[in-house]
């Protein structure tokens, strides 16, 4: 009784599932696969671009507050002071180290949108996320770099400041301890 008319077979001994069922299951193993292997990829760290040194951030980002303090026609003068390193939880996993940035101070500024214009279309210009901010009488903007540092620019009756902190990234070898190079912050004549 249970053979089917014609074939000679019992359609339940070995009957394959269908194309469609066997299909679904492999789209599933490959994402499975898929899936482990961007895991494992995070948690090595293997973003596809090599994570930046706590020191080399502060270099880069220090070379950006340097470009918008020029182009804002600030007088830049450094403090005489060292920057040790801070540690920190870096967002791969792990200890790292960040810098907080040397403060770059100035006058007042007469136009402030015009200041504020200035400095958003720069930053978003290195692709930075930048967002307003406001702090009692003072107007600025802060940005979150792509490497994970933060600076911002201030200015209001008291004056005007550029200033931040690297991206936290591995340690990284710093014979500068957080001074520029000799010169590299002349004031303006």
């Amino acid at each position: 009784m249970g053979e089917v008319t014609g074939t000679g077979r019992d359609p339940r001994a070995g009957a394959r599932p269908p194309l469609g069922t066997f299909a679904l299951l492999m789209g599933g193993v490959l994402l499975l696969v898929i899936g482990i292997v961007l895991t494992v990829s995070a948690m090595r760290g293997d973003a596809g671009e090599p994570e930046v040194s706590g020191a080399q951030s502060r270099d880069d980002l220090t070379a950006v507050l340097v470009e918008t303090a020029e182009r804002l026609e600030m007088d830049v003068q450094p403090e005489e002071r060292t920057n040790d390193p801070r540690q920190c939880d870096r967002p791969r996993g792990g200890v790292g180290e960040l810098y907080f940035l040397q403060t770059l101070d100035g006058p007042p500024r007469e136009d402030v949108e015009d200041a504020l214009l200035v400095v958003r279309e720069m930053w978003e210009d290195l692709g930075y996320a930048v967002a307003d901010r406001a702090i009692g009488e003072a107007r600025g903007v802060s940005a979150l770099t792509t490497d994970g540092g933060a600076i911002y620019f201030l200015t209001g009756p008291g004056g005007s400041a550029l200033a931040g902190e690297s991206a936290c990234g591995p340690p990284g070898q710093d014979d500068a301890r957080g001074l520029p190079p000799e010169g590299r912050f002349a004031a303006r004549s």
